[in-house]
């Protein structure tokens, strides 16, 4: 059984290929702001159809991290589990409707390591820069759409976000009519537009909402993503991803995430501990690094990762797992970078990999923060495999505004799946807190993370 449209009580069929502890995976396809989920899969070529060069580094793409300005990532650590990206998006810069039809679909389909189970179709906001007619946009999406089905892809179809520009009205008129073309085919639909939208003159509600009177900040991708996981959870029938609570071999059971954030309130230069009034312990054996600044020299004290029991992980994989700790780096005024590393381990090649980890991250909120952090899986020769990072401009969108129940930052469950290739054989968690531009980090900036896992899938037999 595959998947295509959605059935009349308006749920949606689930892929018969989803097996127990696989993540019901999400991508996106189409312009700049698909990109900006994953900025390192741009199929840019200066406005000509991807080269074989640039695809092919696509599908060997070495960096799968995702940015704050992912709705992608944003919406899956709001969903509870039930739902993850898929490893890369599809995405070419500056592309319209017709170029999105013209190019993508093939690339879709020959990605080497499996497809999504949904397909988020965004395209609008470069055909409103050439005055493109509703039909032709409209047209375009149907056949988008039809592909996607063929191939046993969910699509979801999405409204793509104001523009404030002279060409805002032509962005409102593809927002109406890609909603009634959802309604029309049946398939859920993401209405970004409306989210971000002023009543007003249909341009972007806020200032805060936009760098550049097109793309979206961290902020507007949070609520983006806020407004993309209520789709999602009341579109699909999905059950939440199963990730043992314990990694050894007679252990695989359904693990619910504990729903309070509980962090370590150590910081740099003070001695931290593992509170046994919140539930942490520090398992045995362990594994053990600590804190160095970007000039290698240690500047912290028991700012420790345990990991809890490799031996016995996955049948002997010694993937490190540090469960039931937490850390948090926060800036110091002085050091120009903080981090955290773990042990390092050699994974089979071709196997497929998952990383989970809950977080949180406060910019400075006294200033202008261009603040960065980065947390994720780390080569020593390649840099992140996985994971996700402040990757984009942190000027604009730090401000505390509602967000649902929730705010514009980053705070939640993240989850990934993903390919090991032959350059990312030997990797090891990293925890890392900077600045942009260089210079002292803030010391109103931290992240937090805890309950750090890695789950070989293919080892697990659940790939």
């Amino acid at each position: 059984m595959g998947v295509g449209l959605i059935k009349s009580n308006g749920t949606l069929s689930r892929q018969s290929n989803v097996g127990a502890g696989r993540a019901y995976t999400v991508s996106m396809m189409g312009d700049s702001l698909t990109v900006r989920n994953q900025p390192n899969a741009d199929l840019y070529n200066g406005g000509s159809q991807p080269s074989s060069t640039q695809i092919n580094a696509l599908y060997a793409l070495k960096q799968k991290m995702f940015h704050t300005t992912s709705p992608l990532q944003h919406g899956a650590m709001r969903s509870g589990g039930n739902w993850a990206p898929f490893e890369v998006v599809f995405g070419c810069s500056g592309a319209t409707s017709s170029q999105i039809l013209a190019w993508l679909p093939s690339i879709i389909a020959g990605y080497p390591y499996g497809l999504p189970n949904a397909m988020i179709v965004l395209a609008g906001t470069n055909d409103a820069g050439v005055s493109a007619s509703v039909s032709t946009l409209i047209n375009n999406l149907t056949l988008i759409y039809q592909f996607l089905i063929n191939i046993g892809v969910q699509p979801i179809a999405a409204t793509p976000p104001p523009r404030s520009d002279a060409q805002a009205s032509f962005v409102t008129q593809y927002a109406i009519a890609i909603k009634r073309l959802a309604y029309k085919l049946k398939i859920p639909c993401v209405d970004f537009y409306s989210a971000l939208a002023s009543g007003a003159n249909g341009q972007y509600a806020s200032a805060n909402y936009t760098t550049d009177n097109i793309h979206w900040t961290p902020l507007a991708a949070g609520l983006c993503g806020y407004v993309l996981n209520s789709v999602i959870q009341s579109s699909l029938n999905l059950s939440p991803i199963i990730v043992p609570k314990y990694y050894d071999n007679a252990a695989f059971t359904a693990y619910s995430r504990d729903p309070n954030f509980q962090t370590i309130t150590g910081t740099i230069n003070t001695a931290s501990s593992y509170p046994t009034t919140l539930g942490w312990t520090a398992p045995s054996p362990t594994s053990m690094s600590t804190v160095f600044d970007s000039t290698g020299t240690e500047i912290g004290s028991n700012h420790t990762m345990f990991a809890a029991t490799p031996s016995t992980i996955l049948g002997g994989n010694n993937t490190p797992n540090y469960i039931g700790n937490a850390w948090q780096l926060k800036g110091n005024g002085v050091n120009t970078e903080l981090f955290l590393t773990g042990t390092p381990v050699a994974y089979t090649v071709g196997n497929r990999l998952a990383i989970s980890f809950r977080m949180k991250w406060i910019p400075d909120m006294a200033a202008v923060s261009k603040g960065q952090f980065a947390v994720g899986l780390w080569d020593a020769t390649n840099g992140y495999a996985a994971g996700i990072s402040e990757g984009y401009i942190t000027d604009y969108g730090n401000q505390t505004v509602p967000i649902g129940n929730e705010t514009g930052y980053v705070a939640g469950d993240f989850y990934q799946e993903f390919t090991v290739l032959s350059t990312f054989a030997t990797m090891r968690p990293l925890l890392a807190l900077n600045k942009r531009g260089g210079g002292a980090t803030n010391s109103g900036d931290s992240i937090t993370i805890s309950n750090f896992q890695i789950i070989d899938l293919t080892a697990a037999g659940i790939a």
